[in-house]
């Protein structure tokens, strides 16, 4: 089995794995961790490196524009002037490249980008997909992986109307984190 690993699961996983002092093994470990163990094909790409880089740069910004006395609220207009110190940015690296670095972590790396792959993309976010999400469900139909695994239960139900349209028909299933950790016990 192949299974592309939507960012939101590698996200938790990084609060997990690298900033939690709770050690408990949370669903998303054990998944990363089946798949460190070659137990199924794990799949995820360079546009989850970008999302990651961005959830924890923000991460950093945040704690800045409320230690300057503005709430969450103001961290979209207030974010712009603040910056990432070169250890916090290193630190970013650092995690990315031990996770992309380990055995059975299948990192797909982004060289080019073709006028079909945009225009496809462009029909799913016309299907009320957003832009990331449109990106990595066609790269895993592209590296014809069987398996979506995401904790998004609205981009679930916003695939499945796109299978429903005929906008999507290859043959790959999306599904949650304990529906595929099921599969792997079968």
């Amino acid at each position: 089995m192949r299974a592309y690993l939507d960012t939101n699961i590698l996200i938790a996983y990084f609060w997990s794995h690298y900033f939690g002092s709770d050690r408990r093994e949370t669903n998303e470990i054990k998944l990363i961790k089946q798949g460190i163990l070659k137990e199924y094909e794990l799949v995820c790409s360079t546009f989850s490196s970008i999302e990651i880089y961005q959830h924890f740069r923000d991460y950093y910004l945040l704690d800045k524009v409320i230690k300057s006395g503005y709430g969450y609220r103001g961290f979209l207009r207030m974010k712009s002037h603040h910056e990432v110190t070169e250890t916090e940015r290193n630190r970013i690296y650092e995690m990315l490249d031990d996770f992309e670095n380990q055995d059975g972590i299948n990192l797909y790396k982004v060289e080019k980008i073709s006028d079909d792959f945009l225009f496809t993309i462009t029909d799913y976010i016309g299907g009320d997909i957003d832009f990331f999400d449109a990106i990595h469900i066609r790269t895993a139909i592209e590296l014809e992986c069987n398996f979506f695994v995401t904790r998004d239960a609205d981009l679930r139900r916003r695939y499945d109307q796109l299978i429903k349209k005929k906008i999507i028909t290859e043959p790959m299933k999306i599904t949650t984190i304990k529906g595929f950790l099921a599969k792997l016990k079968t």
